[in-house]
């Protein structure tokens, strides 16, 4: 089975004054995420997952001043100074996910449930910060480091850590609406800081989402406007707190709620998809008591997504 997942996630932020640059700090962070996968059956109740994220990232930084903290740029280059220190390495890939599926329970095509249960590995690409983006005193800056003048940025493809993933998934079919609902679990366990001493923080979330047939759907057509199905969704995300040097961030650790809602529609053999989500901040730096900077962010993201079953035998397997 083939498939490609994409996301668009646009957040509006800004955080008071911070040293050595008296006035507010505001602007946008953009993200371009796509995710092609491929699926193939081992056995009758394992299957083997690759995907691959690919994307860009991009700020905009509103006020016309010189700042250290914040830049207008992309990750798809390098974030060097004028001593030749690279503090981010840009590119286009992010990490790619092995995983090992196994089908504990199958109804099939009947009614009935459905559980899987996933193991695997994320291995992390190249482009990553190579330095903490909340050093700015210059003698807080790392010995090996010597080039490294304060300037720097925050937002990278990957972070640089080879992680563990745990997966379970239960499901439920159905006669009636809603046809599918069901829950899915997800943890990223970080096995190692990252070379440049980065240890990201574990990452976890939890999925529940329904599925509603269409029934005015004419599944005579081979492209209908009509959605076959709307799936509604709600998410809870949360990370630990990670560290640089063995110093916790000062703004890692979070949760998030998210709800969505969208469509799937029929196109030739395969599905495609989308949906709406609003992430809202449930805990973390963004809101809270703790926030000497006043933190703010507004985010929104568009999902999309094909999957096709290839129907091809591998010969050997």
């Amino acid at each position: 089975m083939f498939t490609l997942n994409g996301n668009f996630q646009y957040i509006d932020w800004s955080h008071a004054p911070v040293e050595p640059e008296p006035y507010e700090h505001f602007g946008t962070l953009k993200t371009y995420i796509i995710n092609p996968g491929i699926t193939i059956g081992l056995t009758e109740y394992l299957n083997f997952e690759y995907n691959q994220i690919l994307g860009v990232r991009s700020m905009h930084f509103g006020p016309e001043e010189e700042s250290i903290h914040h830049d207008t740029e992309t990750s798809l280059t390098d974030y060097e100074n004028d001593k030749g220190f690279k503090q981010a390495i840009g590119g286009l890939l992010g990490d790619a996910r092995f995983k090992i599926r196994y089908l504990y329970k199958n109804a099939g095509m009947k009614e009935g449930s459905r559980v899987f249960f996933g193991l695997g590995i994320s291995v992390p690409s190249k482009n990553v910060l190579t330095e903490s983006p909340f050093l700015v005193s210059a003698e807080d800056f790392p010995e090996d480091n010597e080039d490294w003048t304060g300037e720097h940025r925050h937002f990278s493809l990957s972070d640089g850590s080879y992680k563990g993933l745990v997966e379970l998934q239960l499901f439920k079919k159905r006669s009636t609406n809603p046809v599918f609902y069901g829950l899915v679990g997800n943890v990223e366990v970080p096995l190692s800081e990252s070379k440049y001493e980065f240890m990201p923080g574990v990452s976890y979330s939890c999925n529940i989402s329904v599925l509603y047939s269409n029934k005015k759907y004419n599944s005579e057509k081979n492209f209908n406007l009509i959605p076959i199905g709307f799936p509604l969704g709600l998410s809870f995300v949360g990370l630990t707190e990670a560290s640089w040097h063995g110093v916790q961030t000062p703004n890692s650790k979070s949760q998030i709620l998210v709800p969505s809602i969208g469509a799937i529609w029929k196109l030739g053999e395969g599905n495609i998809s989308m949906s709406l989500q609003k992430p809202i901040f449930i805990s973390g730096v963004i809101g809270s008591d703790d926030d000497p900077l006043n933190n703010k962010a507004n985010a929104f993201e568009i999902v999309f997504g094909y999957r096709r079953n290839l129907g091809y035998m591998i010969p050997w397997l």
